[in-house]
């Protein structure tokens, strides 16, 4: 028959029960695995800092697949040295063995990694053996010990250990809080810590640049002036003043009888082997007079130029 039930006396050894029927009695009332949040300690893995690289895990009680585990004092747990380029990430778990009887304490020991939780080792959950994740720890690269906020607290996670809990009482988070305050402190200061280390160095640099860019300038200008006359209408004014040398960006101010000339509208200048020419519309007729005066700047040494030099 398919038909179980139990717990009956024996009477001639006609009832007789093993470790797994005993183990599942509790089935669907509670997990069969995880950590029993109504007892003191709860097995919180914490750190030993910053005393060495070890963790400690407090007392307590948990199930793994029905096979209990009970510390009735806190154990030492050994974490291996650091990786000199790279952070990986350990698990520390309870690992239940049908074939060895067993359920204990181990450390499954990752793969340093760029990208530490892509090297996390996997848990083993076969036939014969089942492990719950009580706490991951960051081991940075070079470190030499463990920090609290190194450890993250996995008991509350259902997909890697779990909270056995009174059918009407609450877990308690209390430790998972104060393990993910330390972390964000840490990460929270490391990022001040940063913010002032770089605007110290902005600052710096803005300082040393200004300083370097601290030079003299200097302003050349040039003028010419150019009265129309009866015999034929003047329509070009070349710009040939004494050490003058055309370039697009000098200011040109023209004004005609006294009345300001607008570029590309009123003239256009015209390159050729780099004698700049005006081209007037319209051209000058007679007693008409055009006054040209152009700037030129240059920044540094003193420009190797004939006109009127303006230091600024």
């Amino acid at each position: 028959m398919a038909i179980e039930y139990g717990f009956f006396n024996s009477l001639n050894d006609d009832r007789l029960y093993n470790a797994d029927t005993f183990n599942t009695y509790f089935q669907g009332l509670i997990r069969d695995s995880g950590v029993y949040d109504t007892l003191p300690g709860k097995l919180t893995v914490s750190a030993t800092y910053p005393n060495s690289m070890n963790v400690e895990i407090d007392v307590g009680k948990a199930l793994v697949k029905g096979h209990w585990i009970k510390l009735t004092a806190p154990e030492v747990v050994e974490i291996d040295e650091a990786n000199v380029y790279l952070a990986r990430i350990d698990r520390i778990v309870l690992r239940c063995d049908e074939t060895l009887r067993t359920v204990s304490i181990e450390v499954l020991k990752g793969t340093p990694s760029s990208v530490p939780k892509n090297g996390r080792a996997p848990l083993q959950r076969t036939a014969t053996i089942y492990d719950i994740c009580l706490a991951e720890v960051t081991i940075p690269a070079r470190a030499t010990v463990i920090k609290t906020s190194n450890i993250l607290d996995t008991r509350y996670d259902d997909n890697l250990c779990g909270i056995i809990s009174a059918l009407i009482k609450q877990a308690d988070i209390g430790i998972l809080y104060e393990q993910y305050n330390a972390r964000f402190m840490e990460m929270q200061e490391a990022m001040e810590n940063w913010q002032a280390s770089e605007k110290a160095a902005f600052q710096e640099w803005m300082e040393s640049l200004t300083e370097e860019l601290t030079v003299e300038g200097y302003l050349a200008s040039y003028s010419k002036t150019v009265t129309g006359n009866t015999a034929s209408p003047i329509s070009f004014i070349v710009l040939d003043m004494t050490g003058y040398t055309y370039n697009e960006n000098d200011t040109i101010i023209a004004n005609l009888n006294g009345f300001s000339l607008v570029k590309d509208k009123d003239y256009t200048i015209s390159v050729n082997e780099g004698v700049a020419t005006m081209l007037l519309v319209p051209s000058l007729k007679s007693n008409d007079t055009v006054n040209v005066i152009v700037f030129k700047s240059t920044l540094g040494a003193p420009p190797d130029i004939n006109g009127d030099l303006v230091k600024y």
